[in-house]
């Protein structure tokens, strides 16, 4: 694995924190009622420095999203794959479901939101 320079690890931070913010604001909004604004201010970065590095509030959003999807299947292909037993499997991935939610209650927050709205 490479070391990454201080500036590539500075741009990921900031990267980071602004996604968490955004999750942390879609998850007590939605997100048609949040706004970059509010997410700026929760990230404490100027609202210019969010469009920095995101083209508008959907991209954002989107990739907030993608982002803790790519995460829970990683989890799951890792755990699952250690386990040879079909019921091991199972349990392994109910294990996993569970505590992924336990630790990004944020995220689900936001997929309960859309569910509302399809309604």
């Amino acid at each position: 694995m490479e070391k990454l320079s201080r500036k590539e690890r500075e741009y990921r931070a900031r990267i980071e924190a602004i996604l968490k913010a955004a999750e942390s604001v879609f998850a007590q909004k939605g997100f048609y009622n949040s706004t970059v604004a509010e997410i700026a201010k929760e990230s404490e970065f100027a609202i210019g420095t969010i469009y920095q590095f995101f083209k508008n509030k959907e991209e954002l959003y989107y990739i907030m999203m993608i982002e803790k999807f790519d995460l829970l299947y990683s989890t799951l292909l890792t755990g699952v794959g250690k386990n040879i037993k079909c019921l091991e499997k199972i349990l392994c991935m109910v294990e996993i479901v569970f505590s992924f939610i336990e630790g990004n209650v944020d995220f689900f927050k936001i997929l309960i939101w859309e569910l509302k709205l399809l309604n």
